[in-house]
Parts: C-alpha cells; sequence; structure tokens
C-alpha cells in the first residue's frame, strides 16, 4: 500500500512538471514565437532543470506539436458542443453556428491563435503524436453526432467529414490573417463573407445513389 502512494506521490510530481513545461512553452512561444524561444528559456521559465526537460520531451517542436493538439481539441470540443446542445432548422446553420463561436473565441484569445496557427483541424483529423488522447475520447463522439447531422442533409460520410476539415481550414487561416495580421481583411471586413461560404459549402444538395 506504501509503495502504491509513493508511486502515485512520483506520478502527481511527474505530471505537475510536464504541465509547469508546457504552460511555460505556451506563454513563451505566443510571446516571442518558436523561433526565439530556446528549451533554455522554456525551462528558466518552468522552474526546472534543462537536464529534466529531455525526460519528457525530445525538443521544443515535439512540445509544440503536443500545446497545438491540446488547444484544438479543448476549443472544438467546446464549439462542437455548444452547437449540438442547440435546436437548429438544419445542420449548415449548426455548422455556422460553430464557425462563429471559433471566431469569437480566437479573435478574444489572440495567444492561443498564434500558438495554433492555421492548425485548428489538427483536433479532428490529426491523432500523429505519442501523447495522452485522453480528449479525443471527448471530441470522438460529439464529432461524430456533428458530422451524422451533415450526413442527413442527404452527404455522403466521407464527403461530409472532408467538408468539415475544409471549413475547420478555412475558417483557421482565415483567422490568422484576419485577427494577427489583419490583413488583407480585418475580422470584421471578412467575417459576413466567411460565413456566406461555409454556408455554400454545405448546402443541402442531394448525393447521387
Amino acid at each position: 500500500m506504501i509503495e502504491k502512494m509513493n508511486m502515485s506521490k512520483v506520478e502527481q510530481k511527474k505530471q505537475l512538471k510536464e504541465k509547469r513545461l508546457l504552460t511555460a512553452a505556451f506563454d513563451l512561444f505566443s510571446s516571442k514565437g518558436v523561433n526565439d524561444t530556446s528549451i533554455s528559456d522554456i525551462v528558466t521559465h518552468a522552474g526546472i532543470a534543462k537536464g529534466t526537460f529531455y525526460l519528457y520531451f525530445k525538443d521544443k517542436y515535439q512540445l509544440l506539436d503536443i500545446i497545438v493538439q491540446e488547444k484544438t481539441d479543448e476549443l472544438l470540443i467546446d464549439a462542437m458542443k455548444s452547437a449540438n446542445e442547440k435546436q437548429f432548422e438544419n445542420a449548415i446553420d449548426q455548422v455556422v453556428h460553430m464557425g462563429d463561436y471559433i471566431m469569437d473565441y480566437l479573435d478574444q484569445n489572440k495567444k492561443m491563435l498564434k500558438i495554433i496557427y492555421k492548425d485548428l483541424s489538427w483536433g479532428v483529423f490529426s491523432r500523429t503524436r505519442e501523447y495522452d488522447d485522453k480528449n479525443y475520447d471527448r471530441l470522438k463522439p460529439i464529432q461524430d453526432k456533428f458530422i451524422d447531422n451533415i450526413v442527413a442533409l442527404g452527404k455522403k460520410r466521407d464527403d461530409a467529414e472532408k467538408e468539415l476539415y475544409l471549413i475547420l481550414e478555412l475558417i483557421g487561416g482565415i483567422m490568422y490573417n484576419a485577427i494577427v495580421h489583419e490583413k488583407p481583411y480585418t475580422l470584421k471586413e471578412i467575417r459576413s463573407s466567411l460565413i456566406v461560404m461555409v454556408r455554400r459549402m454545405i448546402k443541402k444538395i442531394k448525393t447521387p445513389t
């Protein structure tokens, strides 16, 4: 029993150090940029010895991948959950709500947008990293329900998944340029046109039998 308790404390300390490194990296990547942030900067900011870093991560780019995955997971979980919980006449309005939710969030969280850059679709379509995918277990059923509603419009499931991917890529890329650079258009200038594009992408078209 004592041995198990000691192992639990060791694991808790390990998770705490890992979280401190992730938090420090997020702060520095978003303020200084990835290229101008060194591993020494990260461990100093986290208050952890440099040698300890390599017990958890291979390099700063693995850290970046994990941060992007975690942040996009959480945002997509919240956006899709919000859209699934509301009542809409059709899946088109549901997807538009998801897009609005993401745009509003990123507009208020520019720090996060700088980190995830244009990789918004990672949370749904890229599961390549060797890391705890607990968020994916939460995201998958919400994602499936969301795609099911698009399929209900008469789409093939494969087409519905592709459309979701394209929409997330479209929103991610435009949001980054509009919010971070405000070029070639600001979010206020481009938002209504972006929503029109999303609606056109998922308009009701019967799939040929």
